[in-house]
């Protein structure tokens, strides 16, 4: 009997040019879905970063409300108010001086103080406790001998190095736990095109001898709730809170841990005295 099917070209019911269709068809189809799974999963790389990022903002904002909640302006410009305080603590102490559990407390503080005394005197011993110039051959001695270092790089002739002289002296006096050094960066060729050092002032914080990517360049994150043209006003308490959130010093005699930024880009202009950038 006869099949009831004929075969068309002797290759079945579709010919060459159909297969070739359907081929191509579904070589679209692929590709299409190729696309859309790319276009998705840059989707969902593009929500995490988001999200990462408004952690960091959470993170960095409740960061700078504790800093500026422990760094306070009259720390550094009312001898007087500090006085008072202390004078305030030891009535206090008087008050509970027959309570058991205080006296416990008072010992245990007694022993925590007594180690920061001698943790203190190692550092006095190494030039904490004062601004103090250095050259560049003292320069590896110096930051490699302490766990905290801050350099300020500076040029005689700018007048916001200036500025930044007069707050890190009040500073390194009462942030025993950090040296502050000052190195004129005309003197010290060699290190600072090692640390990249473009812009006058810069302050580098070094922990152990490693350079932090977070500076301070320029007068960058301290002038804020100061007048316009009255930048180089701004207070003591801004450098010292940005130097607490880099780690650099201590906040309220709490050790404050930095988190890690990536270095803010600073505008720069063209100083007029040498090769160097001034933030004037």
């Amino acid at each position: 009997m006869a099949s009831k099917f004929s075969m068309v070209g002797g290759s079945g019911l579709f010919g060459a040019e159909d297969h070739l269709e359907a081929q191509d068809r579904m070589g679209a189809a692929m590709e299409q879905l190729k696309i859309r799974e790319e276009h998705e999963k840059q989707q969902r790389q593009v929500a995490q970063i988001e999200e990462q990022k408004q952690l960091l903002a959470t993170l960095d904002a409740q960061e700078t409300k504790f800093i500026n909640e422990t760094v306070k302006p009259e720390h550094y410009e009312n001898e007087q108010l500090q006085k008072k305080n202390e004078e305030d603590d030891d009535d206090f102490e008087d008050d509970f001086e027959e309570d058991a559990e205080f006296l416990r407390l008072r010992e245990l503080r007694l022993k925590q103080l007594q180690e920061q005394y001698r943790v203190k005197q190692e550092n006095l011993a190494k030039g904490h406790g004062d601004y103090r110039e250095i050259t560049q051959d003292e320069f590896l001695k110096e930051v490699t001998s302490s766990v905290r270092v801050v350099v300020h790089f500076y040029h005689r002739d700018f007048e916001r190095c200036k500025v930044i002289d007069m707050h890190l002296s009040k500073i390194a006096k009462r942030h025993i736990e950090c040296k502050f050094l000052k190195l004129d960066a005309e003197k010290a060729p060699f290190f600072v095109n090692k640390l990249v050092v473009r812009v006058l002032p810069t302050i580098i914080y070094f922990k152990e001898g490693i350079a932090s990517d977070d500076r301070i360049i320029g007068f960058e994150e301290l002038t804020q709730g100061v007048g316009v043209g009255k930048e180089d006003e701004f207070p003591t308490v801004n450098l010292a809170r940005r130097l607490a959130k880099i780690g650099a010093i201590d906040g309220a005699g709490d050790e404050l841990e930095s988190l890690n930024y990536e270095a803010k880009k600073s505008s720069i202009q063209v100083g007029y005295h040498t090769e160097y950038d001034s933030d004037e």
